[in-house]
């Protein structure tokens, strides 16, 4: 069974998305802050992140960085949710976000499940 870490800070949103992902055959593990959820990445080893990038204390950007530059986290897909991000931008391909020179796919909340789960897929080929 693949291991998703969802880092999020919205209760609501966290639990929508461990509801959908187990319903789906994923474990799910909740982190609501990004030290939190740069300890859970660490010491878990997910096969995948979901990672809100407005979060209290470490930013999603600054936990990103962190997990990816720890070596055994460094091949782990990140998704990011924002809140930041426009409808418009999304309908015009600006599905992607950059940290540290390296482009991570991107949803805006609320996000659509099902594309989601579609890329969360493509990412655990």
């Amino acid at each position: 069974m693949k291991k998703v870490l969802v880092v999020e800070d919205d209760a609501d949103v966290s639990s929508n998305i461990k509801y959908m992902l187990t319903k789906t055959g994923y474990a799910v593990l909740i982190a609501n802050d990004g030290a939190l959820g740069l300890t859970m990445a660490k010491d878990n080893l997910p096969d995948l992140i979901i990672m809100d990038l407005m979060l209290p204390g470490m930013q999603g950007g600054d936990v990103v960085s962190a997990i990816k530059k720890y070596p055994p986290c460094k091949d782990i897909p990140v998704i990011l949710l924002t809140g930041l991000m426009s409808k418009k931008e999304e309908r015009e391909g600006v599905e992607t976000i950059l940290i540290d020179a390296k482009r991570y796919p991107a949803f805006s909340k609320p996000f659509d499940f099902p594309q989601l789960l579609k890329v969360i897929e493509n990412c655990l080929k």
